[in-house]
C-alpha cells in the first residue's frame, strides 16, 4: 500500500476529530516531511502553512498523552494502551510510538519553527 501526503491528512483529519492529539501531529509531521521531500513546487507560502500547522498541533499536545492516564493504570488495562499505540503508529508507519519530547526534536531538526509564521514561532 503506498501512502501519499493526503493519505497522512486524512489520517491527521481521523486523529483531530477523535481527539488524540498526539498522533494528529505525528501525521501532519509525515505530511509535511512528504511535501518536502517528494513535491518539486513546495512554495514558500505552502512550507510555511505546513510548518505552522506541525508546530501548532505539536505544541497542542498535552504533557503525558505518551503514557497510560490514571483511570488506566487503575483499570489495569495498560497493556491495553500499549497495543493501541502500537496499531496506531503502524497506521502512521512508524516504528515506535511518537512522543511529544520526539515529535519536538524531530521539528527542531527539520528546523520547522524557523519556517512557521511568527506567531506560532513565538509559542515554541
Amino acid at each position: 500500500m503506498v501512502w501519499n501526503s493526503d493519505g497522512k491528512f486524512q489520517l491527521a483529519l481521523v486523529f483531530w476529530k477523535a481527539g488524540n492529539r498526539l498522533f494528529h501531529a505525528a501525521a501532519l509531521l509525515q505530511k509535511f516531511i512528504i511535501y518536502k521531500d517528494m513535491k518539486k513546487t513546495f512554495s514558500s507560502e505552502e512550507a510555511t502553512d505546513q510548518a505552522t500547522r506541525v508546530l501548532l498541533a505539536t505544541l497542542s499536545i498535552p504533557d503525558g498523552a505518551d503514557r497510560p492516564s490514571d483511570l488506566t493504570r487503575h483499570l489495569d488495562i495498560e497493556e491495553q494502551h500499549i497495543a493501541n499505540m502500537r496499531l496506531l503508529s503502524n497506521l502512521l508507519r512508524l516504528p515506535i510510538a511518537p512522543s511529544r519530547a520526539g515529535i519536538l526534536k524531530e521539528i527542531g531538526r527539520l528546523n520547522i519553527p524557523e519556517i512557521a509564521v511568527e506567531s506560532a514561532r513565538s509559542l515554541y
